[in-house]
């Protein structure tokens, strides 16, 4: 997402006083034997007059008209910019107040005219701008200024404005606010590659860049891309086997979006023997639906399920069955099986990657919103195209869940975490997914073992 720069030039007198915004570069340097890098960051400077600009004009009974100018200059070292400028009022207002009306004097802005007005035919009572040396016109409340695709130094535009006064006008001082923007044209970057833990700032991707990331805590590699919303998805399940002691033993909070003390209370913190992930592993099956119990299913963590979309060799695959203990990295259980120690609110961590989350759930969440850009709803939908699109965004395999004791759904259904809670405090939200349904808003309770989905939306 490109970055606007923006600040306001305040017209007073007639016209007023300009800003100055420093752009920011940086570069990282590593010095060794021979060893040098360097590391150039986006810049852009634009600057204005920082003391008042104005004009002051003497009225006659046949108009008299008075005019001035100042620059704006844009520097940038991306491909281009847009300038642009807005106006909470295109009239002029005066400090003084009008005691017949109790109002305020204004000088309206000049109508709209092809071409524009000369001073020969500058109506009277009016102001109005120049861009460059042109003839003026009416100052709209948003109106974009120079559209270009070239790096720039010092790239100047010059803004004139100008006014006609007749006696009719009262003396004193007018003014009016206006913002300049300048928006430059971010380079972006078409591919989405290296370790999931070094993902950095959407905006320096392309909208829809593709590409496969890979998690340092266990060398998986998972298919991302930029979707219509402007993040970054996991286009594969979660596949992260903390039933292996030597995965389990690299989970950190260096390399995982969760705290010291919640991966320690994931790991042993206040769980029973049997009921806990522990250096020495644990079956690979839930006898019991237990709220406490983090366990995931990883028997058949490669298979690829039926009806899964068509998106090519390596995806949808099933992945890992998280309860939310382990969805959430130990941060948001029950206490050992029962109703004690209850988290409420949203799950700030979880078992992402570091810069990595769960998506939010509910009506206002993230696969709610996803579903809105694709099909036109926050809500559920039946509709076959829209299914089908939802599904192929997402990459969604029907990887089932593990409900009480066994995977159940395998290959008709999918059920996808997210990391905001229902109502009911002992619910989270989920998004499920069928060949005939797309509920981006469900919700049960934290026992049972659904996929986990991550995104970057930074």
């Amino acid at each position: 997402m490109n970055k606007k720069v923006m600040r306001s030039i305040a017209l007073t007198t007639l016209f007023g006083a300009g800003f100055v915004l420093a752009g920011n570069s940086a570069f990282a340097a590593n010095s060794g034997d021979i060893t040098f890098s360097a590391e150039l960051l986006p810049s852009t400077t634009v600057t204005i007059p920082t003391n008042p600009v104005g004009v002051n004009i003497t009225p006659s009974s046949a108009g008299a008209f008075g005019s001035t100018s100042f620059n704006v200059t844009v520097s940038t070292n991306q491909p281009g910019y847009t300038l642009s400028m807005t106006t909470s009022s295109t009239s002029l207002a005066s400090t003084t107040i009008n005691p017949e009306t109790n109002e305020y004097f204004t000088i309206p802005t000049l109508d709209f005219v092809s071409g524009g007005y000369t001073q020969s035919n500058f109506t009277r009572n009016r102001w109005g701008i120049s861009i460059d040396g042109g003839n003026y016109n009416a100052i709209a409340a948003s109106q974009q200024l120079k559209d270009t695709d070239t790096a720039t130094n010092a790239d100047v535009t010059t803004i004139g404005v100008g006014a006609n006064l007749d006696l009719l006008t009262a003396s004193g001082s007018y003014s009016t606010t206006i913002e300049f923007a300048v928006v430059p044209k971010i380079t972006c970057l078409s591919a989405i590659s290296g370790n999931m833990q070094d993902i950095v700032a959407t905006s320096s991707y392309c909208d829809g860049a593709t590409g496969t990331m890979t998690d340092s805590r266990d060398g998986t590699t998972y298919h991302v891309a930029k979707l219509a919303d402007g993040k970054i998805w996991m286009l594969d399940n979660l596949a992260l086997d903390l039933t292996d002691s030597t995965v389990l033993n690299n989970v950190a909070a260096a390399n995982t979006n969760a705290s010291a003390t919640s991966i320690t209370a994931l790991k042993s913190g206040n769980r029973t023997a049997g009921d806990q992930y522990a250096t020495s592993g644990v079956s690979s099956n839930w006898t019991t639906d237990s709220f406490s119990d983090p366990r995931i299913n990883m028997a058949n963590k490669d298979i690829i399920p039926s009806n899964a979309p068509t998106n090519g060799a390596g995806y949808n695959k099933v992945g890992g069955y998280y309860n939310y203990c382990a969805a959430s990295a130990g941060s948001y259980c029950y206490g050992n099986g029962s109703s004690a120690g209850t988290s409420s609110g949203n799950a700030t961590e979880d078992i992402c990657p570091k810069n990595w989350r769960m998506p939010t759930g509910g009506t206002n969440g993230e696969y709610a919103a996803l579903a809105n850009i694709i099909y036109g709803s926050t809500g559920n939908t039946a509709d076959a195209t829209a299914i089908a699109d939802y599904r192929n965004a997402l990459s969604l395999p029907l990887s089932g869940g593990f409900f009480l004791g066994s995977i159940e759904y395998l290959g008709s259904g999918g059920t996808f975490w997210s990391n905001s809670r229902a109502s009911s405090s002992s619910d989270m939200y989920y998004m499920s997914v069928d060949t005939s349904d797309v509920s981006p808003s469900q919700y049960y309770q934290r026992q049972l073992g659904m996929s986990v989905r991550c995104l970057v939306g930074i």
